[in-house]
């Protein structure tokens, strides 16, 4: 007597291991679109809180405009007043943190005039995970996701 298996019984497995597939990989990706969106809101939540923090230090008020000679040091760093006057570029300058404006994982990340700091990933998909966040000075978070959905959370 041969021992094997059938083509019935080889396709009922195929269908099996297909079907679990189909699942499993919409799930993957779901979870990696997550991993991806928490792994750059960390890097804004910490440009923010370098920026917030240079903000109090030198009593800034603006996120906007660029130092000129009078604003900087000898080595190329921001003076007191250059800090005071650009606290967006002192936060890099200085090296008062040392997360580049880079972007990560498809976000791109932006300091508007108002201080908010910003991420957004170039295509909208249809991934769960938010295209657009954004963190004020007051630490409250915007989040907006595919189809124009807003939801904010902090403070």
């Amino acid at each position: 007597m041969k021992k094997g298996f059938t083509l019935i019984e080889v396709m009922i497995v195929v269908v099996i291991a297909v079907s679990v597939a189909a699942f499993a990989v919409p799930a993957y990706k779901k979870s990696q679109d997550q991993n991806r969106f928490l792994a750059a809101e960390g890097k804004m939540l910490e440009i923010s809180s370098g920026l917030q923090n240079v903000i109090q230090m030198y009593k800034g008020s603006s996120c906007s405009g660029t130092p000129g000679a009078s604003d900087k040091n000898g080595d190329g760093t921001l003076n007191r007043e250059g800090c005071r006057k650009y606290p967006h570029k002192c936060l890099f300058t200085n090296d008062y943190i040392k997360t580049d404006m880079g972007s990560m994982h498809g976000y791109a990340y932006s300091i508007k005039t108002n201080c908010d700091v910003c991420m957004e990933k170039a295509s909208n998909s249809n991934s769960p995970a938010p295209y657009k966040a954004c963190v004020n000075r007051f630490g409250v978070e915007t989040l907006t996701y595919p189809g124009g959905v807003t939801t904010t959370r902090g403070n």
